[in-house]
């Protein structure tokens, strides 16, 4: 029988359609940490995923080292035909950046997705609060987010479920 841990990256990764969200939005994450990976179900149906980095120098050094190399490979050949290709290309060029500086003093990321029946039910919330949870086990002292400015709603729901925390 599987593990916790990789029945959840098996769930995980079904969320991760395109080629170009799990090679920078989820996969690396369930190979560097899997307990920091997380999902939402109802009715056996996936809904969401919030992806965790407790160390994001340490992660983004991992990546270099360990999970680049292996999506290097795997694009081999491939020859972008859409503009989303494109993107995607893009999105892993921009991915392979350093840490920002200020992961110096909010060492944690964090990524989230929901699909758009799970959006405003609070299963975002939910997400955030067991990550949350999560980093003050583990004694983590701050977080930074990072986003698409046209995820309006996303954008909303990390407002309220992290600022207040911010304020204690």
């Amino acid at each position: 029988m599987p593990s916790n841990s990789e029945q959840r990256c098996r769930r995980l990764r079904t969320l991760f359609t395109s080629r170009f969200a799990r090679a920078c939005l989820g996969e690396p994450y369930l190979h560097f940490d899997p307990s920091f990976c997380f999902v939402i179900e109802r009715d056996k149906k996936l809904l969401g995923y919030i992806v965790v980095a407790q160390d994001t120098q340490q992660f983004k050094r991992w990546q270099h080292e360990n999970w680049w190399p292996l999506v290097e490979e795997r694009l081999i050949g491939f020859e972008p035909k859409t503009e989303f290709d494109q993107l995607g290309l893009n999105a892993i060029e921009n991915e392979k950046q350093s840490a920002p500086g200020f992961a110096k003093h909010f060492p944690a990321h964090l990524h989230i997705n929901l699909l758009p029946e799970a959006q405003g039910t609070g299963f975002g919330r939910k997400l955030v609060d067991i990550a949350c949870e999560k980093l003050a086990a583990a004694r983590v002292t701050g977080v930074h987010l990072g986003g698409v400015q046209a995820k309006h709603k996303g954008n909303r729901l990390l407002q309220r479920a992290w600022l207040p925390r911010n304020r204690r």
